[in-house]
Order: structure tokens, then C-alpha cells, then sequence
């Protein structure tokens, strides 16, 4: 609008200074301002389109870009989706399905892989308030992980998503799952150039002199029926980014930023004892509080399932956790 009224002026002082003008000139002129003025709306009409979205009930945002709005840019579509995301904490982003990051030779590359320092993820606590620790396991290769990871998807593969969802929450202390976690190293195309998670170009990959592990360079990770990740925020509240190569999809929890307080303080609640050896003790990891237990204290927590090719953006202060 401030757009448009400058121009007005600029046509109400050019019709003051140019009265002998001739018509055809006079509507030439009007032409090409006709011209700037619809440009600058088909402008404005791109940005809000890619500002239209999916969002139901708690779920977060979900986006389906088109080719033109993926490939335009990583850092410019986040500022686009930014406002609209703030509120929730995560975006859900399901590419076009041009987009194809995995290396081609990706079963290759997993018959020679290992991972190597596996975590047996144990949880101890009752009515939704868990304590995970993790016992390091012996290196093992992708292939034999995955075939445990098979395995134990055939107990659950008749359940839904929402039935997974009650399992996980019911039985979270019992059979533990191994996780290939912090891995260095990534499966994506090195030639792919857009949204290479590899090498994403951002202010930090501009600035830093050195790179920073799993902030300025990836993580892989493998998971399996139940494989979880604790409550907790990025370090230095930075955003985040993950896209899921394969396998079964990844069930996702956020709590917005305003309400990151409360949470904190519901969770100092329920572990008085480790809120009095570390003030800090969510950064730890390993503190899971079930999305009942959120709802009954009216914090807000949003959800969404993120399958194959899909990619997450966590928002700077979101806490956030999964599994599996």
C-alpha cells in the first residue's frame, strides 16, 4: 500500500509538471506504471503463496512447495515461512518429488558402513515422566543394525500410526531400542545443490572460521521401533534441520518457544532431584514427559509424522523430542 501510494504521487506530481504532455504520451506513461504496479503484485501474490499451508487441529505447519519455491533458495523460503511457524516451533516441509538427495548409491554405501557406538536406550519412571540412560553397545554394522530394526518393526507393523503412538507411551520402559546416534558423515547427493543438508550455505557456514560438528556439518542417524530423542532445545537455540533418507517414518513433539518457561518449570516438578544437582539438567538429553502429562499442566505441544524425503525445521527455543 505505501508502494502503491508513492507511486499515486508520483503521478499526481507528473501530471502537475507535465500538462502540456500529449495524450499519447500521457498514456504511454500510464502503461508502463500499470506495468510496475502489476509486477509489484504478482510479486507480493508469490510471497503469500508460498505462505499457504496445512495445519490441523495440534499439528504443525505443513508445506508442499512448489518446484519454483523449494528451488528458489533455502534460506529465503525459512524467512518466508518464519512468521507463520514462530507460534509452533516446527515445520513440516514435503519437497516436490524432483528433488531427489540421496545418493544413488546409497545400499552400496550401507553394505560397507558401521556405526560406530550404538546406544541401548533404557528408561526408568512411572505415569509419563521418564529418565533415559544410555548404555554404549559394541560397533555394529548398518546391515546387522538394520536387520534387528526389521525385526522389530514386524511386531508393530499391523498398528496404525495412532496405535504406535499408545504403544510407545505404554510400553517406553520396556525392550529397549538400540540408536545410531551423532554419526559424522551423510547420505545425501554431494553434486545435489539445493537444500544440501551437507553443505547448506547459512550466516554460521559464512562466518565461523572452523566448522562445528553436527551445526555447520551433518549427523547421520539410524533408528529402529521406539528409538527415542529427549526433550531439549539446539545449543545456542540455534534452528535446526532434518530429513529422513528411508526406512519407517518419525513420530515429532514440539512445545512453542513462549511456553518454554512453564515447560521447564513442569519438568524441574517431576525431577526436583536432578533440577538440584544441575540447574541445566534438560540439556542432558534424556528427560521425556508424555504429551498427557503436558495437556493436564495446558502446555501447549504439536505433533506431526515426518516420513521419507520429508525434512523438519525446528525454530530457535522450540523444545522437541520423537521417536521413532
Amino acid at each position: 500500500e505505501e508502494f502503491r501510494e508513492q507511486k499515486n504521487k508520483r503521478q499526481r506530481r507528473n501530471a502537475q509538471n507535465n500538462k502540456d504532455t500529449t495524450t499519447n504520451k500521457h498514456n504511454h506513461t500510464q502503461s508502463e506504471e500499470d506495468k510496475d504496479l502489476e509486477e509489484d503484485n504478482n510479486k507480493k501474490r508469490s510471497r503469500r503463496r508460498i505462505m499457504q499451508c496445512e495445519q490441523k487441529g495440534n499439528g504443525v505447519p505443513h508445506f508442499r512447495p512448489t518446484e519454483e519455491e523449494f528451488y528458489g533458495g533455502f534460506e529465503e523460503f525459512i524467512k518466508k515461512i518464519e512468521p507463520k511457524c514462530l507460534r509452533y516451533g516446527l515445520a513440516k516441509i514435503t519437497p516436490p518429488d524432483s528433488w531427489k538427495p540421496t545418493r544413488k548409491d546409497v545400499e552400496k554405501v550401507l553394505d560397507s558402513m558401521e556405526i560406530p557406538s550404538p546406544i541401548e536406550q533404557m528408561l526408568q519412571g512411572i505415569k509419563g515422566a521418564f529418565q533415559q540412560t544410555n548404555l554404549e553397545a559394541k560397533p555394529m554394522k548398518v546391515r546387522d543394525f538394520q536387520r534387528l530394526a526389521d525385526d522389530r518393526a514386524r511386531r508393530v507393523a499391523p498398528l496404525s500410526e495412532e496405535e504406535k503412538e499408545r504403544q510407545f507411551w505404554k510400553t517406553a520402559r520396556f525392550d529397549p531400542p538400540l540408536y545410531g546416534a551423532d554419526m559424522g558423515g551423510t547420505l545425501t547427493n554431494r553434486h545435489e545443490k539445493h537444500w544440501n543438508i551437507a553443505r547448506l550455505d547459512s550466516l554460521l557456514s559464512r562466518c565461523l572460521p572452523d566448522q562445528l560438528q553436527g551445526v555447520t556439518t551433518a549427523y547421520l542417524y539410524f533408528g529402529m521401533w521406539k528409538a527415542m530423542f529427549a526433550w531439549h532445545t539446539e545449543d545456542m537455540d540455534l534452528f535446526s534441520i532434518n530429513m529422513l533418507h528411508l526406512g519407517e517414518p518419525k513420530k515429532w513433539y514440539v512445545i512453542p518457544e513462549h511456553e518454554r518457561s512453564r515447560f521447564e518449570q513442569l519438568a524441574s516438578f517431576h525431577f526436583p532431584d536432578l533440577r538440584s544437582h544441575c540447574p541445566e539438567f534438560l540439556r542432558h538429553k534424556t528427560t521425556l514427559l508424555s504429551p498427557s502429562i503436558l495437556h493436564q499442566n495446558n502446555i501447549s505441544v504439536f505433533t506431526t509424522v515426518q516420513h521419507a524425503r520429508d525434512i523438519i525445521i525446528t525454530f530457535p527455543g522450540a523444545y522437541h523430542c520423537g521417536f521413532n
